[in-house]
């Protein structure tokens, strides 16, 4: 199915070159994805006025469109279908092959033949997003499809997937030292942790971090909302519920993780609560695989996102979506889990096609900055590396601002990075229990992940510390090993 666009600039009437056809072909989600962007950069008036509406986009005859959460604000919405006709009638050109129906709901169907789709769609893109930027350059949005860098919900265009032992404070740091923008995750924290248990487990720098999401585990509606409140005081401003893991743990001791999937209406629930005891603006998501089981069912996986969504309020708008189904009752462990089951990003693609309303992220299998790219181009909204951002973080986060979020290049160096979390290593050390200094420094292992002597400079990180040094003594005895070449790289 396409839609019939007819863009204008603000203010006044499109004028066409001569010969110029006037209609342009977009999907029904890229075409969201323009509208989103607007509502963006021009604020939401543009979004709720219906006066507004024919100085931006002029859509078919009716001034109409098929967009996601827009039905409302449109006097009439324009479905066009794109088949061939089954009446022997011959196709000649535009306007003699439309039909308009009114539908029994008052909207305008219009059926447009598709021996015109070719012509449009070689044109749709280049032509729209062309006046779009022209229209709102100076707002310097990265359009990828129409998707800025962050959408009106706050889904971002890259985020880091939330890793047990790995996603803690010290990581955090240093990789909002290389991307300002790029979303975090904590640890996945029980609930019950939350709590019961110690403060520190929760602790985080908001003035420095930022959009750190708090991702918790549980399946106990009344305990998950008790600690989403609880970390809300302490500054968290967006939490997600684990829905994916598949820990063995998980599924026979805690009930949390993938094994809820089994549940939707449970997850729904638990959603509702932890949404009801904090502010309507926070976002609350959920984090899940695309089935359990051996059957691979994209049925089952819409049917699980219709349920949460429904049964939440409809407070869960966002599903980050690990592109793989996860076979549980200790058949495969989790790191098995991890890569043996087949990805189906078709399944994630799907959803964004089939759920307009909702938002979703794909996590599963992202190595780098231009496999994330040619997601964002087959539509999802956001895409989430998992070990890749741990492993390789350099290239994967020194490069996220420019290559995802359209900023110019910051032009740091490797040095700059290290001598940057120096500074917060020796600050952290000087608190009260930072004698140990192993997870300050178990960050810097994969910071030069493939340079030369990339692996004195962590046998440096291990000797250096056994030999009783502090904190900023070993990380510049192991950067000794580096060349300046490595040092003074700028990424790419």
């Amino acid at each position: 199915m396409l839609c019939a666009l007819r863009v204008a600039g603000a203010g006044r009437p499109y004028q066409p070159t001569p010969g110029e056809n006037l209609h342009y072909f977009f999907t029904p989600t890229v075409l969201g994805q323009v509208f989103n962007w607007l509502i963006v950069t021009r604020g939401s008036k543009f979004a709720t006025t219906k006066a507004s509406w024919p100085s931006y986009l002029s859509l078919s005859r009716d001034h109409a469109a098929l967009i996601p959460n827009a039905a409302s604000t449109l006097p009439r919405t324009c479905f066009i279908d794109m088949s061939k006709p089954n009446d022997g009638t011959k196709q000649s050109p535009l306007p003699a092959t439309t039909m308009n129906t009114e539908a029994s709901d008052g909207s305008i169907h219009t059926t447009i033949y598709d021996f015109v789709a070719a012509r449009c769609l070689q044109i749709a893109f280049a032509r729209a997003l062309a006046v779009v930027r022209q229209e709102f350059s100076a707002h310097r949005h990265d359009l990828c499809l129409g998707i800025p860098g962050r959408w009106p919900c706050g889904v971002a265009k890259l985020s880091v997937a939330p890793m047990m032992e790995w996603t803690d404070r010290h990581y955090r740091h240093l990789a909002r030292l290389l991307s300002s923008e790029t979303e975090l995750y904590t640890e996945m924290i029980a609930d019950s942790a939350v709590v019961h248990g110690p403060q520190h487990l929760t602790n985080f720098d908001p003035s420095f971090e930022e959009r750190v999401v708090l991702q918790l585990g549980g399946s106990s509606p009344e305990l998950l909302a008790s600690a989403a409140a609880t970390c809300h005081d302490r500054g968290y401003r967006e939490f997600n519920l684990n829905v994916g893991c598949p820990s063995e743990k998980g599924q026979k001791v805690c009930n949390y993780g993938a094994v809820l999937m089994g549940d939707p209406k449970l997850v729904g629930l638990c959603m509702k609560q932890l949404g009801n005891a904090l502010p309507t603006s926070v976002p609350c998501t959920v984090k899940c695989r695309i089935g359990i089981g051996d059957i691979e069912s994209y049925e089952e996986l819409a049917t699980f996102v219709r349920t949460v969504h429904e049964e939440s309020g409809r407070r869960v708008t966002h599903f980050i979506v690990h592109a793989r189904r996860a076979i549980l009752n200790a058949r495969l462990t989790p790191e098995q889990n991890r890569n043996i089951p087949p990805l189906r990003y078709d399944f994630v693609y799907r959803l964004v096609s089939d759920f307009p309303q909702l938002w979703f992220t794909l996590n599963g299998g992202v190595k780098t900055l231009a496999e994330a790219q040619d997601h964002l181009r087959h539509g999802v909204h956001g895409v989430m590396i998992g070990r890749a951002a741990f492993k390789n973080p350099w290239p994967v986060l020194g490069g996220a601002d420019h290559l995802i979020f359209g900023h110019p290049k910051s032009g740091r160096t490797r040095r700059d990075i290290l001598e940057l979390y120096i500074q917060y290593a020796v600050k952290e050390a000087s608190q009260p229990g930072g004698n140990n200094i192993v997870p300050l420094l178990k960050p810097l292992t994969n910071l030069f992940a493939g340079e030369r002597r990339c692996n004195e400079f962590r046998k440096a990180l291990h000797e250096e510390r056994l030999k009783g040094a502090d904190v900023e003594t070993v990380i510049r005895v192991a950067a000794a090993n580096l060349s300046d070449w490595v040092l003074d790289a700028k990424c790419t």
